[in-house]
C-alpha cells in the first residue's frame, strides 16, 4: 500500500518541560557536530540466534525450552554455516550440549567473512543435555567489524551430529557523541560520522552497537532508507538520554521496509532512558520494537512518529521467532520476555506523544510479555498479572484505517489524552474486534479522546473499547464513543479463567453517539463486577444504554438526547471557522472576543501562541487573555454540557477554567474559574443542564495558571452538547432518589434498558421536579404488589393524600403509566412512592422505569 499523508501530518509540541515532567528532556545542547560524551567504554551485549546479523545456511528454528528466549537454530547438515557479523574486541558463542550433538570447526573472520583464521573445532557432545553453554570464545580482537563463521561437521563422539546456536555475547566498544547518517553525496561509512559534512551512508556501522549515555543518532530529514535499524543497545540516564532523531530541515527521516512479516524498522533492545523522535516508519512487519528481556528499566519518550502499512502479522499468523508475542503487526511495540516476579516491570515512564498510525494492522501494542505462559491466544499473560510496564501516557495520538486496535495488556498506571481512533479494527477477526483493549490491566485514565467507526466486519464484539479480563480501575472520561456497528464499550469476564474480574471501573461524562448496540454491554460472570457510570449523554438508539447484568455497577445522571443530533468540538473540528457551530476564539481587554486566524493547516490547529487543536488546545502567554471553544446554538431548547478539563501532562504553572452563555459563568455553578493545578492530570468534569434560545453562544474558556506562560500547559478538553427534554427523566437521573432497599437493574424492554426495584416494604422512591403535572411509568407482572404515591412539598415532608398503586398483572407489561397526577401550582414539588407489603399478586415488587414532567 502506498504512503497516505493523512490529515495529521505535523505535531501538537509539548515543548521541553513537558516531556522531562514526563520522563526526559531532549538537551539541546548535544545535538552539535562532533560532540563527545566522554572516554569510551567496552559494553557487554547479549544477542539471540534470531538476531539479524547472523546469517544462516542450511540451519533451522526451533522452541527450546531452558534456552535464552527459549529458542534456538540447529542443524546436522555437514557444511552447514551460522556467519555471526559484530563489532567489538571479543565474541562467544552461546549453544546447548547433549547427547545427540556433535562438532563443528569456528573461525574469526574479517568484516566480509573471506579472510579467516585459525579454525577451532568445537564438540558439543555431552551425555546430559546441558543448556546455554559458553561454546567457544575470542578475545583479544582489534576493535572494529568482524564475523564469526561455525560450519557444522560430520563427526561426532555422541549419538548424532547436530550443532545449535543458542545466541552469543560480545564485548563492543560503546559509541559516544553524535553520528550523522545521509545516504547522499558525501557520505562515507569509513570515516566516525560525527560531521554533517562527513556523515555515514547507512546504518552498517550502527547494527548491533552499544551507545553511552548522551550519545545522539541523527538521520537526515528528507532522506529514505531501508528498514533494520538495529538491535541497539545502551543505557542513558534521565539527564543524558540516548537520542534517535532528525537532523536538517524538511520531511522526516523515513524507514521503509521490503514489507515482508519479517522485517523491522527499528529495534531496540533493553532500552533505558532512550528518546525516538520525528521518524517515519513504514512497509515492514514491526515499525518501532523496544524489546526486553531483564526488569527494571525506565524512561523512554517517543514524539513525532508517524507509522504506515506496518502489516504482514494478523492473528499471530504468521508466527515470528523473534516476537512471538506480537498478535498483529504494530507501528510501536514494547513486548519482550521478562522474568515474572511479585511486582517488578520491564520498563516503568514511557511517554508517548504526537504519533500517528496508518493502514497499520495495529498502531501502538504493550504485550506479548512472556507470551508461552499460556494466556489468551499465546500473547496475553495470566503470570504477569499487571506489571509488564507502568507509568505510561499518550498525548495527542491519531490511529487511523488500522485492521486491528491499539492493545495494552498486563501494564499498570496509563493515562491517554487526546487519542482520536477512527476505523480501526476493521479486520474480521473469529476472535473479535475493537478499537480499544484491555487486559490485566490497572489505572487507565482514557480523556478527551475520540473512538469512532468500528465497522461490521461480522466479528463477535464489533466495539470501540473492550475490557477483555482481570482489568481494574479503568476510567473513560469526557470521550466521544462514535458509530461501532457492535456495542461503544464491552466490560467482559469470559473464557473461563481463575480468579478472573472487572473492577471499579469509570465511564462519566462522555458522548455515545448512536453504537449499533447498547452503549454499555456486560458478557460473563459479575464475580468482581463492579463499576459505575454517571452524566453521560446518549444519542437515539433502538438499544438499551446498558445491556447485561450490571447490578455490581452504580449508575446516575445518564441522558438521552431528545433528537439525534450532538455536538462534540473533537469529532466537529474544522478548518472552517463556524463548521457545526463551533468556532475557535480569543479575547483580549482591548478587542473582545475574536475568532483566531488565519488557520494553522501544518500543524493542524488555530492559533500559535495560544492555540485550538481537535482536541488539545494550550492558553496564551497574556494573563488577560482568553483561549475558547465557542459553540452557538443554532435553536432554543434545553442543553446538557458534558466534558471532562485536564493538564495532558504535568508541568507548567496550570490552567484556569470556566464555561460561559453570553459572557456569564455557569460553571463553576459558584465561585471563579476552576484552577487546574500543574500536576493535575485527571482535572474536574465540566458538567451542566442549561437553557438556551437560538443565537446563544457557550464559551469553554482556558487562560494560564497565572505566571504569563503556557510553557507545558497543553491542556485536554473536548466538550459534548446535545439537547436534552427536561420533562423525561430516567430511574437513575440525579433528580430521583431512592431509600436503601432500590437496587439498580437492567431490564429489557423498558426504557433505556435499566429500572429500580424493591419489595422492602416502607422503602420509598421520591422524584423532586418542577411543574404542573407528573407521570410514574413503570412494569407490571405477576410477582409485583403495590405502592402508596403521595404529592409533597419541596422538602418532601408534607405530603397529600395517599394513591394505592398496584402493579399486579397476570402477564409481564413493560412501560406502562401506573401513577398521574395533573393541575398542580406551578412551581417545586416532590413525588413518594413508598413500597407495602400487601399483595393480590405471588410477590410485591414495585418497580420505576422512568417520570414524566408536565411544565
Amino acid at each position: 500500500m502506498t504512503q497516505q499523508p493523512g490529515p495529521f501530518r505535523r505535531t501538537i509540541r509539548l515543548g521541553a518541560a513537558a516531556l522531562l515532567a514526563i520522563a526526559i528532556a531532549i538537551p539541546l545542547s548535544l545535538v552539535t557536530a562532533g560532540w563527545e560524551a566522554g572516554p569510551a567504554r567496552a559494553d557487554t551485549v547479549v544477542g539471540n540466534d534470531d538476531d539479524p546479523q547472523i546469517a544462516y545456511s542450511g540451519w533451522t528454528h526451533t522452541p527450546k525450552a531452558g534456552y535464552y528466549r527459549a529458542d534456538a537454530h540447529y542443524s546436522s547438515t555437514a557444511g552447514a554455516t551460522a556467519t555471526v557479523g559484530f563489532f567489538g574486541t571479543s565474541i562467544s558463542w552461546i549453544g546447548g550440549r547433549a547427547s545427540d550433538h556433535g562438532r563443528a570447526d569456528v573461525a574469526i573472520c574479517d568484516a566480509s567473512g573471506g579472510a579467516c583464521g585459525t579454525v577451532t573445532t568445537v564438540d558439543t557432545f555431552s551425555a546430559t543435555a546441558q543448556a546455554q553453554q559458553t561454546l567457544f570464545t575470542a578475545s583479544g580482537l582489534a576493535s572494529g567489524a568482524h564475523t564469526m563463521k561455525i560450519t557444522v561437521r560430520s563427526d561426532s563422539s555422541g549419538s548424532g551430529h547436530f550443532t545449535d546456536l543458542d545466541g552469543f555475547t560480545l564485548v563492543t566498544p560503546a559509541l559516544t557523541g553524535t553520528h550523522y547518517i545521509d545516504n547522499g553525496t558525501g557520505c562515507s561509512n569509513a570515516g566516525a560520522g560525527s560531521t554533517t559534512a562527513a556523515p555515514w551512508c547507512d546504518f552498517t556501522n550502527l547494527k548491533g552497537r552499544s551507545f553511552a549515555a548522551g550519545s545522539q543518532i541523527l538521520l537526515k530529514r528528507g532522506d529514505t532508507f531501508g528498514a533494520g535499524l538495529g538491535r541497539l543497545y545502551g543505557i542513558g540516564t534521565a539527564s543524558s538520554p540516548i537520542i534517535l532523531g532528525a537532523y536538517g530541515t524538511g520531511a522526516r527521516p523515513r524507514i521503509i521496509g521490503d514489507a515482508s512479516a519479517s522485517s523491522r524498522g527499528v529495534w531496540i533492545e533493553d532500552a533505558s532512558y532512550w528518546q525516538v523522535q520525528s521518524l517515519e516508519i513504514g512497509s515492514v512487519g514491526a515499525g518501532l520494537v523496544f524489546w526486553y528481556s531483564s526488569n527494571g528499566h525506565q524512561g523512554l519518550v517517543v514524539d513525532d512518529l508517524y507509522t504506515h502499512d506496518v502489516t504482514g502479522v494478523f492473528a499471530g499468523s504468521p508466527a515470528q521467532s523473534d516476537l512471538p508475542g506480537m498478535y498483529h503487526s504494530a507501528g510501536l511495540l514494547i513486548t519482550g520476555n521478562v522474568p515474572v516476579t511479585a511486582s517488578a516491570t520491564a520498563v516503568d515512564g514511557v511517554a508517548v506523544s504526537n504519533i500517528e498510525g496508518y493502514a497499520d494492522n495495529d498502531d501502538f501494542d504493550i504485550s506479548g510479555f512472556n507470551a508461552n505462559s499460556g494466556g489468551q491466544q499465546g500473547f496475553l499473560s495470566t503470570d504477569l498479572g499487571n506489571h509488564s510496564v507502568a507509568d505510561v501516557s499518550l498525548t495527542n495520538a491519531y490511529f487511523h484505517t488500522a485492521l486491528s486496535g491499539e492493545n495494552f495488556d498486563n501494564m499498570h498506571n496509563l493515562t491517554i489524552t487526546g487519542m482520536r481512533l477512527s476505523d480501526t479494527g476493521h479486520g474480521g477477526n473469529t476472535s473479535g474486534t475493537t478499537a480499544l483493549f484491555f487486559w490485566s490491566t490497572s489505572n487507565a485514565n482514557v480523556t478527551n479522546s475520540i473512538l469512532d467507526g468500528e465497522v461490521s466486519t461480522g466479528s463477535p464484539d464489533q466495539t470501540e473499547s473492550d475490557l477483555e479480563a482481570f482489568d481494574d480501575n479503568i476510567h473513560y472520561r469526557g470521550d466521544y464513543f462514535g458509530h461501532s456497528a457492535g456495542p461503544a464499550l464491552e466490560v467482559l469476564e469470559i473464557n473461563g479463567y481463575t480468579g478472573n474480574f472487572q473492577s471499579n471501573h469509570e465511564v462519566s461524562s462522555s458522548l455515545f453517539d448512536s453504537p449499533g448496540g447498547s452503549d454499555l454491554i456486560q458478557v460473563g460472570a459479575t464475580a468482581g463486577f463492579s463499576g459505575s457510570a454517571f452524566d453521560n449523554l446518549s444519542v437515539p438508539t433502538t438499544t438499551a444504554f446498558q445491556q447485561g447484568d450490571f447490578s455490581g455497577w452504580t449508575s446516575s445522571n445518564n441522558t438521552r438526547a431528545a433528537v439525534a443530533s450532538s455536538y462534540n468540538a473533537g469529532r466537529d473540528f474544522s478548518a472552517t471557522q463556524g463548521a457545526s457551530g463551533w468556532r475557535e476564539q480569543y479575547y483580549t481587554p482591548a478587542g473582545g472576543w475574536l475568532d483566531i486566524t488565519p488557520y494553522d493547516s501544518a500543524n493542524q490547529r488555530w492559533g500559535s501562541n495560544g492555540y485550538v487543536a481537535r482536541l488539545l488546545l494550550t492558553p496564551d502567554s497574556c494573563g488577560s487573555c482568553v483561549i475558547a471553544r465557542a459553540w452557538t446554538a443554532p435553536s432554543a431548547g434545553t442543553v446538557a454540557l458534558r466534558g471532562q478539563v485536564v493538564k495532558a501532562a504535568a508541568g507548567g504553572d496550570g490552567i484556569t477554567a470556566r464555561i460561559t452563555k453570553n459572557g456569564t459563568q455557569i460553571w463553576p455553578v459558584s465561585g471563579g474559574s476552576k484552577v487546574i493545578a500543574a500536576g493535575d492530570t485527571t482535572g474536574f468534569t465540566t458538567n451542566v443542564n442549561t437553557t438556551v434560545s437560538a443565537g446563544d453562544v457557550i464559551r469553554f474558556e482556558v487562560t494560564n495558571g497565572g505566571a504569563s506562560s503556557s510553557t507545558a500547559d497543553l491542556t485536554g478538553w473536548s466538550p459534548s452538547i446535545a439537547y436534552v427534554d427536561p420533562t423525561l427523566i430516567n430511574d437513575d437521573s440525579s433528580g430521583v432518589s431512592y431509600s436503601a432497599g432500590w437496587p439498580s437493574t437492567a431490564k429489557s424492554g423498558y426504557f433505556w434498558g435499566d429500572a429500580h426495584y424493591s419489595s422492602t416494604t416502607g422503602s420509598t422512591s421520591t422524584l423532586a421536579f418542577s411543574g404542573t403535572g407528573v407521570s410514574w411509568i413503570g412494569g407490571t407482572a405477576p410477582d409485583h404488589g403495590r405502592a402508596d404515591v403521595q404529592i409533597c412539598d419541596s422538602a418532601g415532608t408534607s405530603c397529600g393524600t395517599a394513591t394505592l398503586v398496584d402493579s399486579y398483572s397476570a402477564s409481564a407489561l413493560a412501560q406502562q403509566t401506573l401513577y398521574s397526577a395533573s393541575g398542580l401550582a406551578a412551581g417545586t414539588h416532590t413525588l413518594k412512592i413508598t413500597v407495602r407489603s400487601d399483595s393480590s399478586s405471588t410477590g410485591h415488587y414495585t418497580d420505576v422505569d422512568r417520570f414524566i414532567v408536565t411544565p
